[in-house]
């Protein structure tokens, strides 16, 4: 009787999967652990090597585009003809037609600005990613800060990039910037919260340097918030921004000066909006704060 081959394979098979039976192969020849780690060692440094290239051209194109309107607008329409485009150039007939759709969204000054300060900020998260020293890092977060704030128009235009993180956006997404983003601590991904930045990263380093900056910055928000309260054209609105809020960020004003080794002067702010502003609804909490500070050695933390 003839077996078929294709028997003699299912019969093969059954055999050596049958409890008894074991099949033994000879071991490969031994290689030199030194030479296999030499060579490991030698693909993880040609590995750093490409990364570092590719995240300093990534950094350098974004702060290029970055630089103008006209720049950043061009990148995002690259950007969206490799993400939605499927890579398509200009001249498709779906991109130009997208294109023309978009026209006044694409020349809406408000917008286009939307786009160039995202990019800025991008580059900014790539450094801080990157462990960018304070010294270099602080000057651009808080020049940026102080754009941001001049540019509200920015991000509340619609469909601004300023209104999502960075770490979720079209150029990370293209670029594949999500992993390395992820490496930033103590950092707001966000590139319209301005106040979340200063909060998270520029604060905690002026209180270690004890700078005086702090104090520009809550003059700055005083600043700020008291004009969108007078544009608000609500009398409700702005009372309570003068009986209310103005006082609470005063407080939280008054309260750098501990850190900038100035307790007579925190004394003197704190207890004349105690005094100003007696039916405050904190000011049960600032009372015992000043108590603290006027009979602890430990005056009472600063919030952040």
């Amino acid at each position: 009787m003839k077996i078929s081959a294709a028997t003699t394979v299912v019969l093969v098979a059954l055999i050596s999967f049958a409890p008894g039976f074991h099949a033994h192969a000879d071991d490969a020849n031994p290689l030199d652990p030194r030479q296999i780690l030499q060579e490991l060692q030698d693909i993880q440094t040609k590995q750093k090597d490409v990364s570092s290239t590719i995240q300093k051209r990534n950094l350098d194109l974004v702060f290029k585009s970055a630089a103008s309107q006209e720049a950043a607008v061009a990148l995002y329409e690259e950007a969206l003809m490799a993400t939605q485009f499927q890579g398509a150039n200009r001249e498709n007939s779906q991109f130009r037609d997208w294109k023309k759709k978009h026209e006044d969204q694409l020349k809406n000054g408000d917008f286009r600005e939307s786009v160039r300060l995202h990019l800025f900020y991008l580059g900014l998260s790539l450094k801080k990613a990157a462990d960018a020293k304070p010294e270099e890092l602080m000057p651009q977060v808080s020049d940026y800060v102080r754009t941001l704030d001049a540019s509200w128009s920015a991000v509340d235009v619609k469909e601004s990039l300023l209104k999502n993180s960075v770490s979720d956006g079209i150029f990370a997404k293209w670029l594949r910037l999500g992993p390395e983003l992820a490496k930033a601590e103590n950092w707001e991904m966000n590139p319209g919260k301005s106040d979340a930045i200063a909060t998270k990263y520029l604060m905690p380093e002026w209180r270690k340097q004890k700078n005086p900056a702090l104090l520009a910055y809550w003059d700055a928000k005083i600043a700020r918030e008291s004009a969108v309260s007078g544009n608000a054209k609500l009398d409700f609105q702005e009372k309570n921004f003068a009986t209310v809020r103005r006082p609470d960020l005063l407080w939280q004003r008054a309260q750098e000066y501990l850190v900038l080794d100035q307790p007579n002067r925190a004394t003197q702010e704190m207890f004349a909006l105690i005094k100003t502003y007696p039916t405050h609804p904190k000011v049960g909490e600032w009372i015992e704060t000043l108590k603290k500070n006027l009979t602890s050695s430990t005056p009472a933390e600063v919030k952040p």
